[in-house]
């Protein structure tokens, strides 16, 4: 893992511009055309960068998101996403696999479903220059596991209404039988 806390490190230099004052192209077309939406939050929780695909995610511009608090650009989540930055400015572990669920500011999609994934930026200090959230919408697997899920209930009920359908002819079955036996016995006997 050294060598990992080492990279980090790297990228916190490259990613506030140490040194240079500026981010490098790579580093930009990196955040840039990544499927899923990035940004680097300040321990205060304000957004230092996003990318466009976090942007279509939230409904709000970049210019919207840069030096705004997450409780300003969609207060639906802040204070979950402030317990997540508190608890890793606290502990400097990362937090992965968090579900986030909410709309966005402009009500452009309803019910959305986020999975996020929150790792501190570490300074060749050692301290915490901020936190790196990616977010993976996942609406349309949360639905499609929705619906299965209603469909297997729905097949289970049709399932035990067609055991019971079952049991219910077998014992009509059965009493039919034993009548015709009765019958059959009672008219040989006369």
């Amino acid at each position: 893992t050294m060598g990992l806390k080492e990279d980090r490190r790297g990228l916190a230099n490259s990613a506030v511009g140490g040194g240079s004052g500026a981010q490098t192209p790579e580093f930009r077309l990196l955040y840039d055309t990544a499927p899923v939406g990035l940004a680097l939050l300040t321990p205060d929780c304000r957004y230092r960068l996003t990318n466009r695909h976090l942007c279509e995610i939230c409904g709000l511009s970049v210019d919207d998101h840069i030096g705004r608090s997450v409780r300003e650009t969609v207060p639906q989540v802040a204070e979950q996403v402030e317990n997540i930055v508190q608890t890793i400015l606290r502990t400097g572990n990362s937090i992965t696999g968090i579900e986030v669920s909410g709309q966005r500011p402009d009500g452009g999609n309803a019910n959305r479903v986020w999975t996020t994934n929150w790792y501190p930026l570490i300074a060749t200090d050692g301290s915490i220059l901020g936190i790196n959230v990616a977010s993976e919408e996942i609406t349309e697997r949360k639905q499609i596991e929705a619906a299965l899920a209603a469909s297997e209930a729905k097949s289970r009920e049709l399932a035990n209404s067609l055991r019971n359908l079952n049991e219910l002819l077998e014992q009509r079955v059965v009493a039919e039988a034993q009548e015709r036996v009765r019958i059959w016995d009672a008219a040989r006997r006369e």
